[in-house]
């Protein structure tokens, strides 16, 4: 079975990213903007700097271009502070794959399909935060995000759970 780094090698073309918005308005009601707060501080330390730093550069991007982009990957790279390194341990693709990984975005037909809101993090997720941020989510601000029962603003977890990946393709 192929990686999720051999999958992004697969859909790059002369280090080129086809990136396309994904989302819909159970997403948007239930989830939060890639640029909000409640990612910054809680889905941070689940996908890692740089992975928070690309989907609000793909965010910013998807404001000019709303179909979705090619983005130069070099350029992206160096726009993110990543570096230039090339190959499948590029930290460009890292990046990539992590936001694949943790269902922040797909591949699929040679493109990357990316999430503009991501969902409040699941139980086990808030679990593994470090004790200060659990204790912050379990407050008036994760409660935000989830309040009793799963749901915020009338939104169940099946709403706003990641898509499966043979969904894209």
């Amino acid at each position: 079975m192929a990686s999720t780094v051999d999958e992004i090698d697969l859909a790059v073309h002369h280090g080129h990213l086809s990136v396309i918005p994904i989302g819909d308005a159970a997403e948007e009601l239930c989830g939060h903007e890639v640029r909000s707060r409640y990612v910054e501080r809680f889905w941070l330390p689940v996908l890692g700097p740089s992975t928070v730093v690309l989907m609000r550069h793909l965010a910013e991007l998807f404001d000019r271009a709303p179909s979705g982009t090619v983005i130069n990957l070099t350029e992206t790279a160096r726009a993110l502070g990543l570096g230039e390194r090339p190959g499948k341990n590029a930290p460009l693709r890292r990046t990539i794959a992590r936001a694949v990984d943790f269902g922040a975005a797909q591949l699929g037909d040679q493109r990357l399909f990316v999430r503009r809101y991501l969902p409040p993090l699941s139980p086990r997720q808030v679990a593994r935060l470090p004790e200060a941020l659990r204790i912050a989510h379990s407050g008036p601000f994760g409660a935000m995000a989830v309040v009793e029962g799963g749901s915020r603003l009338g939104c169940s977890r099946v709403e706003v759970s990641p898509p499966e990946r043979a969904l894209v393709g």
